[in-house]
């Protein structure tokens, strides 16, 4: 049995009408996303999470990059994409480029652990990039969390 998770996108852009435009296009073209992140800056880039509350098999992954990919296949250096998932004890994001710390999965797709759960809290790993090492990154996969644990009981 697979196990399940919740996926997200981590929306990474330099505008806030890129994220307005790119955020009303998801609900459009992909679905009404439940819990959100605050915009979380880095340089001239800020990156948003979005998660949803529906639990996916982990194998399912693939589909959210695809939908992604299809909802919004202009993506630039002033807007770009990446997806993954939450499970009980770690979160893992997924990529189309390859990098040392990433492992092929599937489809041309590399996952990357980016957290790990140590029983309280989603601690980011050292290699992690630097949008998953803020307290709001931590506060809202803690809150997925939460709802990943309610979803299966």
């Amino acid at each position: 049995m697979q196990e399940k998770v919740i996926p997200f996108y981590s929306i990474h852009f330099t505008h806030q009408d890129l994220l307005i435009e790119s955020l009303k296009t998801i609900e459009k073209r992909i679905g009404r996303y439940d819990y959100f992140s605050a915009d979380i800056p880095a340089g001239d880039e800020k990156t948003r999470f979005i998660g949803y509350s529906k639990l996916t098999n982990r194998a399912d992954l693939f589909r959210y990059l695809e939908r992604i990919e299809r909802a919004i296949p202009n993506s630039s250096v002033a807007l770009w994409f990446s997806a993954g998932y939450i499970s009980m004890q770690q979160v893992v994001s997924a990529w189309t480029i390859y990098q040392p710390d990433r492992i092929f999965c599937n489809k041309g797709y590399y996952l990357k652990q980016e957290m790990m759960w140590n029983g309280e809290a989603f601690l980011p790993l050292a290699h992690a990039g630097s949008e998953y090492k803020q307290k709001v990154t931590q506060f809202f996969f803690r809150s997925l969390h939460a709802a990943l644990i309610a979803k299966l009981r």
